[in-house]
């Protein structure tokens, strides 16, 4: 079946087992990079006793979209999202990832009967997840935990063009950024305006995974939107920066 975006709810139909994923960032003393001959991603499963599921998971993130493999799960509702208007924020350089964490209670996405609770955003670039093997220039993870500590990310996948929003928002801090040593540093931002992240869609790709970082824990549940952002090619060169680094 080739799926059509107009009206359909699409998903990929992945099973897993059921270890919970975590949104704790005590892995983080551990050293990883993506480029690094000793710390690279294919050295990220013998780093630490806690990464072995970046080697031998069974259901590991991200992957390649295969649009001509989607299947129609009629059962799947839309995404719904109850973000409050404005919440406080910081945002935080981890030192492969830029991303901005809420401060309490931000609001919930609903999927699947399921209550997970907003708890920061983080950009790739570029993008991780591949539709029919194309590679995008940057992608926005939001990231959801329930009370069970189960974890769901809604990846919104960009393309070049006019500048995103909630970037053009936060680019003075980004900038104090960018600068060498920035490792670690954390900026309170204020209140932030969530409006950017709302989602009420029928349209989606759905699929059990991982974490896409160290540990790489599984049982992650994705929605990937098929409905493309734009981004200017600066921006995506300020968040290069942090993925290119090798001291994460």
């Amino acid at each position: 079946m080739n799926p059509q975006f107009c009206t359909s709810i699409l998903a990929i139909a992945l099973l897993l087992g059921v270890a919970f994923a975590t949104l704790d960032d005590a892995h983080n003393a551990v050293p990883f990079s993506y480029n690094g001959e000793l710390n690279g991603t294919k050295h990220w499963g013998k780093l630490s006793p806690s990464f072995q599921a970046c080697e031998s998971g069974n259901h590991q993130s991200p992957v390649n979209i295969i649009t001509s493999q989607a299947l129609l799960n009629k059962t799947l509702g839309p995404l719904y999202t109850n973000y409050s208007g404005a919440a406080d924020a910081t945002i935080i350089n981890s030192g492969s990832v830029i991303g901005v964490h809420f401060e309490g209670y931000v609001g919930d996405l609903w999927t699947e009967g399921k209550k997970y609770s907003l708890k920061q955003i983080h950009w790739h670039t570029p993008a991780e997840h591949q539709i029919d093997g194309k590679i995008y220039p940057a992608a926005l993870h939001v990231v959801h935990e329930a009370d069970d500590g189960s974890v769901a990310v809604v990846a919104s996948i960009f393309n070049y063009g006019r500048q995103d929003p909630l970037i053009q928002e936060i680019k003075p801090y980004l900038n104090k950024l960018a600068g060498p040593n920035t490792k670690g540093n954390k900026i309170p931002i204020g209140k932030l305006d969530t409006k950017y992240l709302r989602q009420n869609t029928q349209r989606y790709y759905r699929y059990r995974g991982s974490l896409t970082t160290p540990p790489c824990t599984e049982a992650v549940l994705w929605s990937v939107l098929p409905e493309f952002p734009e981004i200017i090619t600066s921006a995506s060169k300020k968040f290069q920066i942090y993925r290119n680094s090798s001291v994460f």
